[in-house]
Protein backbone atom coordinates (compact mmCIF):
# COMPACT_ATOMS: atom_id res chain seq x y z
CA UNK A 1 0.00 0.00 0.00
CA UNK A 2 0.97 3.60 -0.58
CA UNK A 3 0.55 4.47 3.10
CA UNK A 4 2.79 1.57 4.15
CA UNK A 5 5.46 2.71 1.75
CA UNK A 6 5.32 6.21 3.13
CA UNK A 7 5.44 5.13 6.80
CA UNK A 8 8.23 2.57 6.44
CA UNK A 9 11.11 5.12 6.16
CA UNK A 10 9.69 7.02 9.11
CA UNK A 11 9.49 3.93 11.33
CA UNK A 12 12.95 2.79 10.34
CA UNK A 13 14.44 6.22 11.00
CA UNK A 14 12.77 6.41 14.38
CA UNK A 15 14.11 2.93 15.28
CA UNK A 16 17.64 3.88 14.27
CA UNK A 17 17.44 7.12 16.22
CA UNK A 18 16.32 5.20 19.30
CA UNK A 19 19.27 2.85 19.03
CA UNK A 20 21.63 5.82 18.78
CA UNK A 21 20.19 7.39 21.91
CA UNK A 22 20.46 4.18 23.92
CA UNK A 23 24.04 3.45 22.90
CA UNK A 24 25.69 5.82 25.37
CA UNK A 25 23.65 4.35 28.24
CA UNK A 26 24.71 0.84 27.32
CA UNK A 27 28.33 1.92 27.03
CA UNK A 28 28.11 3.66 30.36
CA UNK A 29 26.64 0.59 31.99
CA UNK A 30 29.50 -1.55 30.68
CA UNK A 31 32.24 0.81 31.93
CA UNK A 32 34.10 -0.83 34.90
CA UNK A 33 33.98 1.13 38.19
CA UNK A 34 37.01 3.24 39.11
CA UNK A 35 39.36 1.48 41.61
CA UNK A 36 38.96 2.64 45.23
CA UNK A 37 41.88 3.75 47.33
CA UNK A 38 42.98 1.00 49.78
CA UNK A 39 41.93 1.60 53.39
CA UNK A 40 44.65 2.13 55.94
CA UNK A 41 45.29 -0.96 58.06
CA UNK A 42 44.07 -0.64 61.62
CA UNK A 43 46.80 -0.92 64.26
CA UNK A 44 46.75 -4.19 66.13
CA UNK A 45 45.38 -3.81 69.63
CA UNK A 46 47.54 -5.06 72.50
CA UNK A 47 45.97 -7.98 74.34
CA UNK A 48 44.22 -7.00 77.56
CA UNK A 49 46.44 -7.38 80.61
CA UNK A 50 45.32 -10.24 82.81
CA UNK A 51 46.72 -8.86 86.05
CA UNK A 52 46.95 -5.70 88.15
CA UNK A 53 50.15 -5.05 90.11
CA UNK A 54 51.25 -2.31 92.47
CA UNK A 55 54.45 -1.94 94.52
CA UNK A 56 54.91 0.50 97.39
CA UNK A 57 58.06 1.24 99.36
CA UNK A 58 57.04 2.40 102.81
CA UNK A 59 60.09 3.29 104.89
CA UNK A 60 62.06 0.50 103.24
CA UNK A 61 59.31 -2.11 103.64
CA UNK A 62 58.18 -3.40 100.24
CA UNK A 63 54.46 -4.09 99.97
CA UNK A 64 52.93 -5.61 96.84
CA UNK A 65 49.30 -5.94 95.73
CA UNK A 66 48.55 -8.42 92.95
CA UNK A 67 45.34 -9.55 91.30
CA UNK A 68 45.80 -11.98 88.41
CA UNK A 69 43.54 -14.27 86.42
CA UNK A 70 45.27 -16.86 84.26
CA UNK A 71 48.16 -14.42 83.76
CA UNK A 72 51.54 -15.57 82.47
CA UNK A 73 54.01 -15.83 85.32
CA UNK A 74 56.78 -14.57 83.02
CA UNK A 75 54.84 -11.34 82.37
CA UNK A 76 54.25 -10.69 86.06
CA UNK A 77 57.90 -11.42 86.85
CA UNK A 78 59.14 -8.97 84.22
CA UNK A 79 56.85 -6.22 85.48
CA UNK A 80 57.76 -6.86 89.10
CA UNK A 81 61.46 -6.71 88.26
CA UNK A 82 61.06 -3.27 86.67
CA UNK A 83 59.18 -1.89 89.65
CA UNK A 84 61.64 -3.31 92.19
CA UNK A 85 64.67 -2.50 90.04
CA UNK A 86 65.77 -6.06 90.67
CA UNK A 87 66.31 -9.11 88.46
CA UNK A 88 63.47 -11.63 88.61
CA UNK A 89 64.29 -15.05 87.15
CA UNK A 90 61.61 -17.64 86.34
CA UNK A 91 62.78 -21.25 86.34
CA UNK A 92 62.51 -23.32 83.15
CA UNK A 93 59.71 -25.49 84.54
CA UNK A 94 57.53 -22.42 85.25
CA UNK A 95 58.36 -20.35 82.18
CA UNK A 96 55.02 -21.03 80.45
CA UNK A 97 52.84 -21.31 83.55
CA UNK A 98 49.87 -19.05 84.32
CA UNK A 99 48.73 -17.98 87.78
CA UNK A 100 45.52 -16.74 89.37
CA UNK A 101 45.84 -14.90 92.69
CA UNK A 102 44.05 -12.12 94.54
CA UNK A 103 46.29 -10.57 97.18
CA UNK A 104 45.75 -7.17 98.76
CA UNK A 105 48.80 -5.15 99.79
CA UNK A 106 51.13 -7.68 101.42
CA UNK A 107 54.86 -8.05 102.17
CA UNK A 108 56.89 -8.85 99.09
CA UNK A 109 57.85 -12.29 100.36
CA UNK A 110 54.21 -13.30 100.87
CA UNK A 111 53.35 -12.42 97.27
CA UNK A 112 56.41 -14.21 95.91
CA UNK A 113 55.47 -17.42 97.67
CA UNK A 114 52.04 -17.30 96.06
CA UNK A 115 53.67 -17.33 92.61
CA UNK A 116 56.05 -20.30 92.82
CA UNK A 117 56.60 -23.42 94.94
CA UNK A 118 60.16 -22.38 95.74
CA UNK A 119 61.47 -18.83 96.02
CA UNK A 120 65.06 -17.69 96.55
CA UNK A 121 65.90 -14.02 97.13
CA UNK A 122 69.39 -12.52 97.06
CA UNK A 123 69.38 -9.52 99.42
CA UNK A 124 71.86 -6.80 100.18
CA UNK A 125 72.10 -6.11 103.91
CA UNK A 126 73.53 -2.94 105.43
CA UNK A 127 73.40 -0.98 108.66
CA UNK A 128 70.16 0.74 109.62
CA UNK A 129 68.30 -0.25 106.44
CA UNK A 130 65.78 -2.84 105.36
CA UNK A 131 67.06 -5.72 103.20
CA UNK A 132 67.25 -4.74 99.54
CA UNK A 133 66.28 -7.47 97.02
CA UNK A 134 68.80 -7.78 94.20
CA UNK A 135 67.78 -11.03 92.49
CA UNK A 136 64.59 -13.09 92.87
CA UNK A 137 64.31 -16.70 91.67
CA UNK A 138 60.85 -18.23 91.10
CA UNK A 139 61.45 -21.97 90.84
CA UNK A 140 59.65 -25.27 90.55
CA UNK A 141 60.69 -28.06 92.94
CA UNK A 142 62.56 -29.75 90.07
CA UNK A 143 64.43 -26.62 88.90
CA UNK A 144 68.15 -26.53 89.59
CA UNK A 145 69.15 -24.04 92.26
CA UNK A 146 71.32 -21.22 90.88
CA UNK A 147 74.98 -21.43 91.84
CA UNK A 148 76.22 -19.32 94.72
CA UNK A 149 79.72 -17.89 94.59
CA UNK A 150 80.82 -19.35 97.91
CA UNK A 151 83.59 -21.70 99.01
CA UNK A 152 82.97 -25.07 100.62
CA UNK A 153 83.33 -24.57 104.38
CA UNK A 154 83.08 -26.78 107.40
CA UNK A 155 80.87 -26.25 110.43
CA UNK A 156 83.20 -23.72 112.01
CA UNK A 157 86.24 -21.76 110.86
CA UNK A 158 88.64 -19.32 112.43
CA UNK A 159 91.23 -16.75 111.42
CA UNK A 160 93.87 -15.25 113.66
CA UNK A 161 96.18 -12.48 112.46
CA UNK A 162 99.25 -12.15 114.64
CA UNK A 163 101.27 -8.99 114.93
CA UNK A 164 99.92 -5.47 114.74
CA UNK A 165 99.72 -4.16 111.21
CA UNK A 166 100.10 -0.58 112.45
CA UNK A 167 103.24 -1.53 114.41
CA UNK A 168 101.61 -0.48 117.69
CA UNK A 169 101.75 -3.09 120.47
CA UNK A 170 98.47 -4.15 122.05
CA UNK A 171 98.01 -3.45 125.73
CA UNK A 172 97.38 -7.05 126.71
CA UNK A 173 99.57 -8.72 124.08
CA UNK A 174 96.62 -10.48 122.41
CA UNK A 175 96.27 -10.94 118.67
CA UNK A 176 94.99 -7.81 116.92
CA UNK A 177 92.43 -9.68 114.76
CA UNK A 178 90.64 -12.86 115.82
CA UNK A 179 87.54 -14.18 114.07
CA UNK A 180 85.84 -17.48 114.84
CA UNK A 181 82.52 -19.03 113.92
CA UNK A 182 80.59 -19.88 110.79
CA UNK A 183 77.90 -18.54 108.47
CA UNK A 184 75.39 -18.52 111.32
CA UNK A 185 77.35 -17.17 114.28
CA UNK A 186 80.54 -15.14 114.61
CA UNK A 187 82.90 -13.81 117.23
CA UNK A 188 85.07 -10.89 116.08
CA UNK A 189 87.87 -9.13 117.94
CA UNK A 190 89.83 -6.42 116.13
CA UNK A 191 91.88 -3.66 117.74
CA UNK A 192 92.47 -0.58 115.61
CA UNK A 193 92.92 -2.51 112.39
CA UNK A 194 92.29 -1.42 108.80
CA UNK A 195 88.74 -2.17 107.69
CA UNK A 196 90.05 -3.92 104.58
CA UNK A 197 92.08 -6.34 106.69
CA UNK A 198 89.18 -7.20 108.99
CA UNK A 199 86.87 -7.65 106.00
CA UNK A 200 89.34 -10.01 104.36
CA UNK A 201 89.49 -12.15 107.49
CA UNK A 202 85.69 -12.27 107.79
CA UNK A 203 85.24 -13.18 104.13
CA UNK A 204 87.70 -16.03 104.60
CA UNK A 205 85.79 -17.42 107.59
CA UNK A 206 82.43 -17.12 105.82
CA UNK A 207 83.85 -18.59 102.62
CA UNK A 208 82.60 -15.75 100.42
CA UNK A 209 84.19 -13.37 97.95
CA UNK A 210 85.21 -9.87 99.03
CA UNK A 211 84.54 -6.80 96.88
CA UNK A 212 86.57 -3.74 97.92
CA UNK A 213 85.48 -0.67 95.99
CA UNK A 214 88.11 1.55 97.67
CA UNK A 215 91.24 0.92 99.81
CA UNK A 216 89.24 0.92 103.10
CA UNK A 217 92.24 1.89 105.21
CA UNK A 218 90.27 3.42 108.09
CA UNK A 219 90.88 1.74 111.45
CA UNK A 220 88.11 -0.14 113.20
CA UNK A 221 87.76 -1.69 116.63
CA UNK A 222 85.31 -4.52 117.13
CA UNK A 223 84.61 -6.87 120.02
CA UNK A 224 81.56 -9.13 119.66
CA UNK A 225 81.03 -12.69 120.84
CA UNK A 226 78.66 -15.31 119.44
CA UNK A 227 76.45 -12.89 117.56
CA UNK A 228 74.34 -13.86 114.54
CA UNK A 229 76.79 -13.63 111.66
CA UNK A 230 74.82 -10.97 109.81
CA UNK A 231 74.61 -8.70 112.87
CA UNK A 232 78.29 -9.18 113.67
CA UNK A 233 79.41 -8.31 110.13
CA UNK A 234 77.19 -5.26 109.69
CA UNK A 235 78.23 -3.88 113.07
CA UNK A 236 81.82 -3.43 111.93
CA UNK A 237 81.24 -0.33 109.82
CA UNK A 238 78.47 1.49 107.92
CA UNK A 239 80.62 0.92 104.82
CA UNK A 240 80.09 -2.86 104.94
CA UNK A 241 77.38 -4.67 103.02
CA UNK A 242 76.60 -8.37 103.09
CA UNK A 243 74.84 -10.20 100.27
CA UNK A 244 72.80 -13.19 101.44
CA UNK A 245 70.52 -15.70 99.71
CA UNK A 246 67.29 -16.52 101.52
CA UNK A 247 65.24 -19.63 100.79
CA UNK A 248 61.79 -18.41 101.82
CA UNK A 249 60.18 -21.85 102.13
CA UNK A 250 63.01 -23.38 104.17
CA UNK A 251 63.93 -20.19 106.07
CA UNK A 252 67.59 -20.80 105.18
CA UNK A 253 70.06 -17.93 104.84
CA UNK A 254 73.36 -18.30 102.99
CA UNK A 255 76.01 -15.55 102.77
CA UNK A 256 77.13 -14.86 99.19
CA UNK A 257 79.46 -11.89 99.15
CA UNK A 258 80.99 -9.22 101.37
CA UNK A 259 81.21 -5.69 99.96
CA UNK A 260 83.10 -2.70 101.36
CA UNK A 261 82.07 0.52 99.70
CA UNK A 262 82.38 4.26 100.22
CA UNK A 263 79.80 6.03 102.40
CA UNK A 264 78.38 8.02 99.47
CA UNK A 265 77.51 4.76 97.66
CA UNK A 266 75.13 3.58 100.36
CA UNK A 267 72.12 5.61 99.27
CA UNK A 268 69.04 3.41 99.14
CA UNK A 269 67.27 2.95 95.85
Amino acid sequence: MIIDNMLRPLIVGTFIAGLGAAAPAVAAAQTPPAPQAPQAARPAQAPARRYALSVKNEDGFLNVALKARQARLADIAADLGKRLRARVVVGPELAKDTVSVDLPSSPLETVLQSLAPRVLVDYELRQYAQPLPLVIYLLAPTDTEPAANIADRGASQGVVISGHTEETPTDDGSDPVTITGDAHQLSIAAKQQPLALVAMAIADVLGVTLDLTYPAGELVEVSVTDLPAEDAVLGISPNVRLHVRVDLARAERTPLKLVVTRPDARAAR
